[in-house]
């Protein structure tokens, strides 16, 4: 597992902690939350600053894509909503919790999950599939249109992020 991995995951779950620093009531409380929650997000722009900076560029023609930025709401819905409204619990609540955390942590590293981020969608980007067999994932800000090139740099296996000027 890489650290750009880790780090997508950490960006993709910030918006947990910043919702729950809405529901607590304690101040400093607050504050850790919404520190932590920041500091989570800035996970995403890192790895893409640091792929620009270190990788060689991968020239796609994609013949057929699709979009998938769509998921991103089912993320939201699967990855987030069940912490984001936990009610005051047990330690034992808390540990179930947390093995859940791991499990979705599990799945959500995949390649195809790994591009399901809300903040990308916030800044304008999209997500589209290629037809290759794993199909690659382009984050892009417009649809890649058929014959036409688009260049990338890779930020984990089999997710790219296009460069190109938009």
């Amino acid at each position: 597992m890489t650290w750009a991995r880790i780090l997508l995951l950490a960006s993709a779950y910030s918006p947990l902690p910043m919702l729950l620093a809405i529901r607590v009531e304690t101040g400093w409380v607050q504050a850790v939350l919404l520190a932590a929650g920041l500091l989570m997000l800035a996970g995403l722009p890192l790895v893409i600053a640091k792929a620009r900076k270190h990788n060689n560029p991968r020239i796609f023609s994609p013949s057929v894509v699709h979009e998938i930025t769509g998921d991103v709401a089912t993320y939201l819905v699967t990855f987030i909503l069940p912490f984001a409204v936990i009610s005051t619990a047990e330690p034992r609540d808390w540990i179930a919790y947390g093995a859940l955390a791991l499990l979705l942590a599990a799945v959500y590293l995949q390649p195809q999950q790994l591009a399901l981020n809300p903040w990308l969608v916030l800044f304008g980007r999209r997500v589209f599939a290629t037809s290759s067999h794993p199909p690659d994932l382009i984050i892009t800000r417009r649809y890649p249109e058929e014959g036409v090139t688009v260049t990338t740099v890779r930020l984990a296996k089999g997710l790219y992020y296009n460069i190109d000027r938009e």
